[in-house]
């Protein structure tokens, strides 16, 4: 099993914070098929020139759409 855990905004302990702090999570029981869905996010980041990381406030909304449609 393989687990990812990643979070996003600001937890609000400053001034200037975020609105919104969002911790996500994924599972993969098989690591297989967690191989595969990095294989297909490497290649994305590839054809859309997205350095090191998906940056969901920097990323063009066609990129997005392309991103969620796989």
């Amino acid at each position: 099993m393989i687990v990812f855990i990643d979070e996003a905004g600001c937890p609000g302990f400053r001034p200037g914070s975020s609105e919104y702090f969002v911790i996500a999570l994924v599972i993969f029981e098989d690591p297989t098929i967690a191989e595969l869905v990095d294989k297909r996010i490497e290649l994305l980041k590839q054809k859309s020139g997205i350095k090191p990381e998906y940056k969901f406030s920097k990323t063009k909304d066609c990129y997005k759409e392309e991103f969620l449609k796989h």
